[in-house]
C-alpha cells in the first residue's frame, strides 16, 4: 500500500514554492530597477553633452524662463497648477505643491499639433469635456472648476474673458507655449514648425495661430533670411519656407538652428514625442517610451488652444488644437528635472528616483534644516540621481 503526504508535508512543500518565488520575484525587481537606474544616468550623460555643447556656443547654459514660481508653499489646484495664494505655516509638505516648484524650469516644451488631421480628433475630445465641464456629476467637479474647459477653450484667446481668468493663461499656467530645456536643445523652427503630409504649404488656420499669438512672438525673435541677411519680415514667411519644398533649407541653415546639430546625436532615440521626427538626420524618438500618450479623461493642466485670433475667437471647438509635448524621461518614466540660476553659468540635472519624488536643490541646508516636515523631504530626496551638477 503506497503512503500519501502528510498535511505537514504538503504545506512544507507550499512553504519552499512561496519562498523561491519571492526570491525569484525579488532577483526580477533588483535587475529591473538596476536597468531603470543605469538607464537614467546614461540620458543624464546625454543630456549633460547637450548642455555642454550649448554652453560652448553661446557662453551660458540655457536660460529656461520660470513657469511659475520656485516657492513651494504656494497653494496648488486640483491640476497642479500653483495659484496666488501662500501657505505659510504648512505642518506637512505636499507633494503637487513641491512638484510645481520643482518644474518651475520646465525640461519639456509644449506647442500646437501643427498637422491638420488632429482636428477632427480635437474636436471629439474638446466635446467630451465640455460635457464633462457642465455636468452635475460628481465625478466631473474637477472640470467644472476650469472655467477654460467649461467655455469650450474660447478663454485662452478671447481678450474680453481673459481679464476675468487671468490664472488660466498667464504663462505659469495655460500656456500656448511651454519654452522648456528641449526648447533650447532641439531647433527650435524645425522641430515646432513641422510639415505633416504631403502638402505644400501650411494650414492657414496654423499660420494665423503662430502669427497672431503673442506669447510666441515675445519669446521669438524673427530670424534673418541665410542668404540676404536681412531680417525676415514676419512669421508667416518663415513658417512658409519651411513648409517650402524648394526653401526649406533656408530654416535648416539658419545658425540659430543648424548649431543645435553639434549636441544633437546625443538626443538619439531618448526624446517622447507625439511625431517619429528626424532632425539633422538623427532619430529623436524615444526608443523605450514610444510616443506621448494622449487621453480625454486627463486631470492634467490646460493643453488646448485655440487656432483663433486674439480678437476674432469664438466658442466653437473648430479652430482649436492639442499641444503637442517633446520630453526625455528617466528610467521610471518620469521627467528630468532642470534647475539654473541666473546668469546660467551653473545648473542641477536630476531625476527624482524610483519614488518620483524630490526637492528643490536650490532649498540650502540651513534652510532644510528649518523646515517642519524636514523628514518627508529628506525621505524624498534619499533616492534621487543627481548625476550633473555643474
Amino acid at each position: 500500500m503506497r503512503r500519501a503526504f502528510t498535511l505537514v508535508e504538503l504545506l512544507v512543500v507550499v512553504v519552499v514554492i512561496v519562498t523561491l518565488m519571492a526570491v525569484t520575484f525579488r532577483l526580477g525587481s533588483v535587475g529591473s530597477e538596476s536597468t531603470y537606474k543605469s538607464r537614467t544616468i546614461n540620458r543624464m550623460q546625454r543630456l549633460e553633452n547637450c548642455l555642454s555643447g550649448y554652453y560652448a556656443a553661446y557662453g551660458s547654459y540655457p536660460p529656461v524662463g520660470l513657469h511659475g514660481s520656485r516657492d513651494y508653499t504656494y497653494q496648488v489646484d486640483l491640476h497642479g497648477i500653483q495659484q496666488t495664494e501662500k501657505d505659510l505655516h504648512m505642518d506637512n509638505l505636499e507633494w503637487k505643491r513641491v512638484e510645481a516648484a520643482c518644474r518651475s524650469q520646465p525640461v519639456g516644451m509644449s506647442f500646437p499639433f501643427s498637422n491638420k488631421s488632429m482636428a477632427d480628433y480635437v474636436d471629439e475630445i474638446a466635446r467630451l469635456l465640455m460635457e464633462k465641464a457642465n455636468s452635475s456629476e460628481a465625478r466631473y467637479a474637477q472640470f467644472r472648476n476650469n472655467p477654460v474647459l467649461k467655455g469650450g477653450f474660447s478663454a485662452l484667446t478671447d481678450s474680453s474673458r481673459i481679464k476675468d481668468k487671468a490664472k488660466y493663461s498667464s504663462w505659469s499656467h495655460a500656456q500656448v507655449f511651454k519654452l522648456g530645456l528641449m526648447s533650447y536643445l532641439l531647433p527650435r523652427l524645425l522641430v515646432i514648425f513641422y510639415p505633416s503630409g504631403s502638402e505644400n504649404s501650411p494650414p492657414s488656420e496654423f499660420v494665423g495661430f503662430f502669427t497672431e499669438q503673442n506669447q510666441w512672438g515675445m519669446h521669438n525673435e524673427l530670424p534673418c533670411d541665410f542668404t540676404t541677411g536681412q531680417p525676415y519680415l514676419d512669421w508667416a514667411t518663415v513658417i512658409n519656407e519651411r513648409w517650402n519644398k524648394t526653401d526649406g533649407w533656408k530654416i535648416t541653415a539658419l545658425p540659430s538652428q543648424s548649431v543645435c546639430a553639434r549636441w544633437l546625436p546625443n538626443l538619439e532615440g531618448i526624446v517622447l514625442s507625439s511625431k517619429d521626427r528626424y532632425v539633422y538626420g538623427v532619430r529623436l524618438r524615444d526608443d523605450i517610451h514610444g510616443s506621448v500618450s494622449v487621453s480625454a479623461d486627463t486631470t492634467d493642466p490646460v493643453v488646448y488652444s485655440s487656432g483663433n485670433s486674439q480678437s476674432g475667437a469664438s466658442s466653437s471647438s473648430s479652430g482649436q488644437y492639442l499641444l503637442d509635448n517633446v520630453t526625455v524621461v528617466d528610467g521610471w518614466y518620469h521627467e528630468f528635472y532642470y534647475y539654473s540660476p541666473s546668469p546660467h553659468q551653473t545648473y542641477t540635472l536630476w531625476s527624482a528616483g524610483p519614488n518620483g519624488k524630490t526637492f528643490p536643490p536650490w532649498v540650502t541646508d540651513e534652510e532644510l534644516s528649518r523646515l517642519r516636515d524636514r523628514a518627508t523631504a529628506q525621505q524624498w530626496m534619499a533616492d534621487d540621481i543627481v548625476h550633473m551638477k555643474n
